[in-house]
């Protein structure tokens, strides 16, 4: 039995008790809302670039060939399941069920955008590293402050999630 605990106790002291450093906090927030801003930008957002010239008309809705290197609905939805939990990506994945559809192996979209989100998707990552003020690290939860708004990210597997919509279009 005492093995057993000596074992135990060594792998969580070498573990460090699962606390982030603050520059490994950094990053995974960092790499979180990247993935929720894309994930608004995708759904409430602009959307996903198309060719105007590749359509398709399907159930009497015209459809554009998305021209980035998606190909399917369930890789914009995994996006969205890499940055929010509960209701809000539910939502979002309705919204992207009902803008982008597979036909004949390519993504389509309904071309039809929504607002336009405060950041360039080329420069998001460092926009929201000027933007973003982490406040608390504990194992499971960061919390942050981003436009004078409080967020707490839980951890789930390697991603940070949040049950709120950082990012809405006004």
């Amino acid at each position: 039995m005492k093995k057993i605990f000596v074992i135990g106790l060594c792998a969580f002291l070498l573990a460090g008790c699962g606390t982030l450093t603050d520059e490994e906090a950094k990053v995974a927030v960092l790499d979180s809302l990247e993935n929720a801003y894309l994930a608004s930008y995708i759904a409430d957002g602009i959307g996903l670039a198309v060719y105007a010239d590749q359509t398709i008309t399907n159930e009497d809705v015209t459809w554009y060939r998305v021209a980035d290197n998606y190909t399917t609905v369930d890789q914009l939805k995994d996006i969205v399941d890499k940055a929010y939990k509960g209701d809000v990506a539910d939502d979002l994945k309705k919204t992207i069920d009902s803008k982008y559809k597979e036909i004949d192996g390519a993504l389509y979209s309904t071309g039809v955008g929504g607002c336009a989100l405060p950041y360039e998707i080329e420069t998001v990552r460092e926009d929201l590293s000027e933007d973003v003020s982490i406040n608390e690290i504990k194992s499971s939860k960061i919390t942050i402050t981003f436009n004078e708004t409080e967020y707490t990210l839980t951890k789930k597997s390697n991603n940070w999630l949040s049950e709120a919509q950082i990012f809405k279009c006004n």
